[in-house]
C-alpha cells in the first residue's frame, strides 16, 4: 500500500490515439520535462512495452543528480499506461497515465502512488515538499504536452 498519491488531469487539443501515441514515445520525455528538472541521461528502449525500462538521470534544480530506472507494467491502447520506478529517490512509485476521449480532444489524467523518501519525515513534509513540486512538475509537463500537439496539429493542417 502506498502512503501518498497525487493527481491531476488536463483536457488535450487532439484525439486520443495521438495523445497516447506521443506517450508511446519515449524521446518526448525530454520535450516535457521541466526546466528546473532537466533530464541529463537518457537511455531509451525503441517502444514503450510491457516490462521496457527507462534509464535516466535528472537534475534537480540543475544540480542535484537523481537516477531513475522506470519499467513499463502495463500497455492497454489507447486508455492506460502503468510506470513503476525500480530505482529512484522513491520507496515506492506508481504512475498511472489515463487517456479518455472527450470529443475530438482527450482528458488526459496523471496519477502517482508514492512512498517518499526519508520514512516518517518524508511523509511528514509531502504536503509541503513533494507534492508542490509534483503539482509544479505536472503543470509544467501538462502544459508542454498541449503545446507539442497543438504544434503538431497546426503543422499537420496547413
Amino acid at each position: 500500500m502506498f502512503s501518498c498519491g497525487y493527481r491531476r488531469s488536463v483536457r488535450l487539443p487532439a484525439p486520443v490515439e495521438t495523445v497516447f501515441a506521443f506517450h508511446l514515445d519515449p524521446a518526448n520525455l525530454r520535450l516535457i520535462s521541466p526546466p528546473w528538472t532537466p533530464v541529463a541521461r537518457l537511455t531509451l528502449p525503441p517502444r514503450l512495452i510491457p516490462g521496457a525500462r527507462v534509464d535516466l538521470e535528472v537534475r534537480v534544480f540543475g544540480v542535484v543528480p537523481q537516477r531513475w530506472v522506470v519499467e513499463i507494467t502495463t500497455v492497454e491502447a489507447p486508455t492506460r499506461l502503468v510506470d513503476t520506478a525500480l530505482t529512484s529517490p522513491f520507496r515506492r512509485w506508481r504512475h498511472t497515465h489515463a487517456f479518455r476521449a472527450v470529443g475530438a480532444t482527450t482528458e488526459m489524467t496523471d496519477s502517482v502512488e508514492y512512498d517518499p523518501p526519508l520514512g516518517f519525515l518524508g511523509r511528514w513534509m509531502d504536503p509541503v515538499v513533494t507534492r508542490p513540486m509534483l503539482a509544479a512538475m505536472f503543470r509544467h509537463r501538462h502544459a508542454q504536452t498541449a503545446a507539442l500537439l497543438e504544434a503538431n496539429q497546426l503543422r499537420a493542417e496547413s
